[in-house]
């Protein structure tokens, strides 16, 4: 038995997810030596290499088999998109069992079957990744309404538009899950209710929020502008960039994959990444804290601001099923 230890540099596999039109197949298109696997079109604007004639899913995965053996000098293999693989799974297994539809299998074992045709092409792309090319999947997201049992109010929760069996693998076999979306801002007008403006920035969120899913290995930490420099450091040279400086390791927090030498300063961007999503004002937040809230509890007092919470209650604030409450709250009382 041969044992390894320290941190392993090696190609990655990431998933990058989003709503139309916000540049997820530009974004690819930066990354090094890309080939594309352009099953929706999305790439006949873009001056880029792509597979022709990608049509079913067994020419999909045949691709992919030709890759393993030759990568043909490229160094990055973009799957654009995985809801539109997805697709091509569901009708190659509807044709294979005489099927009209996924559902007409009954009892869910349609998308049992789904699942597991699905896994089996991402061990593929495992094995071409293991054979030294980066893997990038494109997806589309969707919006989910999620309602907590104990509090009225619902918030919107942004998802890969896949299946309930699909999405669960792509996420746990992924290195990064990102989502790129536009970057909103609340502006306050006279009569005391806000105005949404912005909406042309184009981000990258890296971590896990109440608003949507997201994770990377990689120490991305916060928003990142959606370009290619915010990720470079991960997918050309060191393969597991440094994003924090540590003085010293005994004072290090681990906070999920990521080191995070100051964990209040983490919370207070995890909790600022919320506000900015769920487009509630820095005023918004601070008159909740000052005791504009169900209970009428004050967390600060009237000269000071969110962030002078203390770190206990900073971080259950920015704890994403309590934020969701926050949001609810604020929400509710904006409305009226």
């Amino acid at each position: 038995m041969q044992i390894n230890s320290g941190k392993l540099s090696r190609t990655q596999k990431c998933v990058i997810y989003g709503c139309e039109g916000v540049g997820k197949s530009t974004f690819a298109a930066k990354f090094p030596k890309p080939l594309f696997a352009d099953l929706e079109g999305g790439t006949a604007h873009l001056d880029v290499p792509r597979i022709a004639d990608l049509n079913s899913w067994e020419a999909l995965l045949s691709c992919i088999d030709e890759l393993i053996g030759d990568k043909q000098g490229f160094e990055t293999f973009v799957l654009d998109t995985a809801d539109w693989a997805e697709r091509m799974c569901s009708a190659c297994l509807c044709k294979k069992y005489k099927k009209t539809g996924i559902e007409d299998f009954g009892y869910g074992k349609g998308y049992q079957y789904l699942a597991e045709e699905f896994a089996g092409m991402l061990a593929k792309l495992t094995e071409l990744q293991n054979s030294g090319m980066h893997i990038v999947v494109l997806a589309h997201s969707t919006i989910r309404k999620l309602e907590l049992p104990e509090e009225n109010g619902t918030y919107d929760h942004y998802e890969l538009k896949c299946s309930k069996t699909v999405s669960p693998l792509i996420k746990e076999w992924s290195d990064g899950l990102l989502f790129a979306n536009y970057r909103t801002y609340i502006q306050a007008s006279a009569n005391g209710k806000g105005k949404a403006v912005g909406g042309k920035e184009r981000v990258l969120y890296t971590e896990h929020t109440a608003f949507c899913d997201a994770k990377n290995r990689w120490g991305l930490t916060g928003v990142l502008p959606l370009t290619f420099e915010s990720v470079k450091s991960v997918f050309v040279g060191s393969k597991v960039p440094n994003t924090s400086k540590i003085s010293n390791e005994e004072d290090v927090a681990d906070l999920g994959d990521a080191e995070i030498a100051d964990p209040k300063k983490a919370d207070l961007t995890l909790l600022e990444t919320a506000m900015e999503f769920s487009a509630v004002s820095p005023d918004e937040l601070n008159a909740y804290l000052r005791g504009n809230n169900p209970k009428g509890k004050k967390f600060i007092s009237d000269s000071q601001t969110y962030k002078d919470l203390e770190p206990s209650v900073l971080a259950k604030i920015a704890d994403e099923k309590n934020w969701a409450k926050v949001e609810a709250c604020i929400s509710e009382r904006r409305a009226k």
